[in-house]
């Protein structure tokens, strides 16, 4: 009796271990098959740093998550042997995309296949930007048809899956405006600038002082010469006023008697 009961447990146990192998197993399969078939894979690139991006973060679609960053790396790595690779590309970072098609298909479009859809997309103005996930560092791809996208440029390997062309950043964007803000300033010579225009002011309360002393000192001469004008203009006013009266003065010395026609009669 004691040997068929121990016989039991171990074929419980046996049986126990088969049955979770089993469905482990069942899982893996179904799981593995099931989402390789729905990944495609598609390759973006950045110019700029790409701190807080890890093989695993997530990528969105206009918000809403559509698969991950598969790998990092650089241009000149993944492309050693394409000869005609420009260097300023070779150390741009290389970023590969595993997204799920199932999520990619919107509209009448969802018939098409996932390479052909995501073309399509991309002919579309889809970009990728690298962006900020939250406050803790971590970043994540946004994928969007932004309303301003940047001049369209070709790179210049020949991608091995469907090209996403990249955004700059928010923060990016403005870092580099603030750079090139700086680098114009200090082009123009600010401090050199601001010391002309302080010479230039010296100059001219330089001249208003000169003015001002040669005012004060015909102060007299200029007082009499005002007043004169003013007399004159005053005689002018009453001659013209004058004329204006008797226009006649200008041929007689005095006013003309009258005509006997015009004369009054008593």
């Amino acid at each position: 009796m004691a040997g068929d009961g121990k016989t039991n447990y171990v074929r419980i146990g046996f049986f126990t271990i088969a049955g979770i192998l089993a469905i482990a197993g069942t899982l893996l399969y179904v799981g593995a098959k099931g989402g390789g078939e729905n990944i495609i894979y598609a390759e973006t690139y950045c110019d700029a740093s790409v701190a807080g991006l890890s093989e695993g973060c997530s990528v969105n679609l206009r918000g809403v998550k559509v698969g991950t960053v598969a790998r990092i790396s650089f241009i000149g790595a993944e492309y050693a042997e394409d000869a005609n690779l420009p260097r300023e590309d070779a150390k741009k970072v290389y970023i590969l995309l595993a997204l799920d098609s199932t999520r990619l298909k919107m509209g009448a479009a969802a018939d098409l296949e996932a390479d052909a859809l995501l073309s399509m997309l991309v002919s579309r103005g889809l970009h990728a930007e690298v962006a900020p996930a939250g406050l803790t560092g971590v970043s994540r791809i946004n994928l969007d048809f932004p309303q301003f996208p940047p001049a369209k440029k070709l790179p210049g390997w020949t991608p091995r899956h469907t090209c996403i062309p990249p955004i700059p950043s928010t923060i990016q964007s403005l870092s580099e405006s603030a750079t090139a803000l700086l680098y114009r300033l200090n082009k123009s010579d600010i401090g050199r600038a601001l010391d002309d225009a302080t010479a230039t002011a010296e100059s001219l309360r330089s001249a208003a002082a000169s003015v001002d002393s040669i005012l004060s000192a015909h102060r007299a001469e200029i007082d009499e010469s005002v007043a004169n004008i003013a007399a004159a203009t005053e005689s002018l006013r009453k001659f013209a006023d004058d004329l204006a009266a008797k226009p006649s003065q200008l041929l007689f010395s005095s006013y003309p008697d009258p005509l006997p026609e015009t004369a009054p009669r008593d």
